[in-house]
């Protein structure tokens, strides 16, 4: 069993330590600015943006404080909602993590 558990870890680790990469960019570039500019206003594009965020937002469990911080920056209750629902079911490091262990035609 521990072989086993050694060679899934080795197998998944590079995906998820980039997903990790990837959601420090986002911690680092999202600014106040940015989320009052894209996804303050009530159309489809500021949803659109906001679900995409989401699918690339790793952590299930801190998608409450991150929509939190939206909300009090000014994104709309559009983009909050959109973002909630979509980084628990298509969150980054899921998807890297799929790929990795099922192929790409699952991952798709």
């Amino acid at each position: 069993i521990l072989d086993n558990l050694w060679i899934m870890i080795n197998e998944f680790a590079p995906y998820l330590i980039l997903g990790f990469f990837i959601s420090g960019l986002l911690s680092e570039f999202l600014t106040v600015d940015l989320v009052q500019k894209y996804l303050g206003s009530n159309s489809l594009y500021s949803v659109f943006l906001a679900s995409l965020l989401g699918c690339l937002y790793p952590f299930v469990r801190g998608s409450h404080p991150v929509s939190a911080y939206l909300s009090k920056h000014g994104a709309s209750k559009g983009s909050v909602t959109s973002f909630l629902i979509s980084t628990p079911q298509t969150g980054i490091d899921s998807i890297f993590i799929t790929y990795a262990m099922l192929g790409p035609i699952f991952a798709i």
